[in-house]
């Protein structure tokens, strides 16, 4: 059940004494990192026609107003590749940037929004790559319509409707932000597959699992916002069949040392507070639980790859449409967060990683 790109790893059963303290002490380490950030990412925007700064709301109107500024869709390309963009040779010098203080409350999701998300990455997605990274990152659980399966990331329903396709099957979704909850019941509906995808607003310090229920469950970039992963870790396992597999791709941090200061500042950039892990605690801990590791993979060329191609797409998009400055601002705020993921997984910060474990109650 395994490909030439995976790499087997032990499936023995450790000890948890003085492993569990060691653990204990880094999963401390990490969230000290991410949550007590000192900075906040400054990729922030000055366009100064007549010498005065103009906030992003303002962007539009500076564009429109002055014949001799850049197009934004040069402006914005400029920007996502860290470059200053002149006008002319005696003009000064221009940055577009996005201030956190007009950044909308996580779980409102405005029409606008929602409109910038399926732009960047289609529909009913909430990452890069689309329907054909989705089954390739996924392929390993082997899914049909004979398995139980839960997706415990719903966001959009994009992954989760494309495995309820594909496999011809009824299954289970989680999604812990009650706007975008709602969001997703919405779309799925409107796709005709309500009934087949239930989907469930959860909080993950609460889950409560049938034993030996599913045969596959999987996550797609969600556990590093989940403070409490060894909790939800060790209430997953129960609940997957013997000869069942919890498959997850996640942001993981490389080298928490020597990386510190970078983690923060992709921390700062992020919506909500990230509690990442390394790829070495996650397999620690999940041997801890039970789980035996099957294979991981590192995806991270290929994931910041998706993420370029996204945003190029969408800035293509802007230069034949006519968008309203609400959009533009929640396209900005939403490339903040992803040009500072881009720019951790090129720094080698931060690592895009998929792990495929096989249930506790494996024989």
């Amino acid at each position: 059940m395994t490909s030439a790109e995976d790499t087997i790893v032990d499936q023995e059963k450790p000890d948890d004494s003085a492993k569990t303290r060691i653990m204990d002490a880094t999963v401390g380490k990490l969230g000290g990192i991410a949550s007590n950030a000192e900075e906040r990412l400054k990729a922030l925007m000055k366009i100064m026609p007549s010498g005065k700064d103009l906030n992003p709301k303002d962007m539009l109107a500076a564009i429109s107003d002055e014949d001799n500024y850049v197009e934004l869709k040069d402006r914005m390309l400029a920007w996502w590749h860290g470059d200053e963009v002149a006008i002319k040779d005696d003009s000064p010098k221009q940055k577009i940037t996005v201030s956190k203080k007009t950044l909308p409350d996580p779980n409102e999701w405005t029409p606008e929004r929602f409109q910038v998300v399926q732009k960047i990455w289609g529909e009913g997605y909430m990452e890069p790559g689309g329907p054909a990274f989705a089954r390739r990152l996924l392929s390993p659980a082997k899914i049909d319509s004979k398995k139980t399966v839960l997706d415990i990331s719903a966001k959009l329903g994009g992954t989760a409707m494309l495995i309820a396709r594909d496999a011809g099957l009824y299954m289970e979704a989680w999604e812990s932000h009650p706007g975008l909850a709602k969001k997703a019941r919405n779309y799925i509906n409107s796709m005709g597959l309500g009934q087949r995808i239930p989907l469930e607003v959860i909080d993950y310090d609460k889950v409560s699992l049938k034993k030996n229920k599913y045969d596959v469950i999987y996550s797609r970039e969600r556990l590093f916002s989940v403070k409490d992963k060894k909790s939800l870790l060790g209430k997953i396992g129960p609940s997957i069949k013997p000869s069942g597999f919890f498959l997850f791709t996640d942001l993981m941090v490389n080298d928490p040392d020597a990386n510190a200061k970078e983690i923060a500042a992709w921390s700062a950039a992020e919506r909500h507070d990230v509690f990442p892990w390394t790829e070495e605690l996650y397999k620690a801990v999940l041997k801890n639980c039970g789980y035996g590791i099957w294979a991981s993979h590192d995806f991270s060329k290929e994931y910041l790859e998706h993420i370029h191609a996204g945003w190029h797409k969408v800035v293509r998009e802007i230069e034949v449409g006519k968008f309203d400055r609400k959009f533009i601002d929640y396209l900005m705020q939403e490339g903040e967060i992803w040009l500072a993921r881009a720019r951790a997984l090129e720094n080698g910060t931060l690592q895009v990683k998929r792990i495929q474990a096989t249930s506790p109650q494996a024989d």
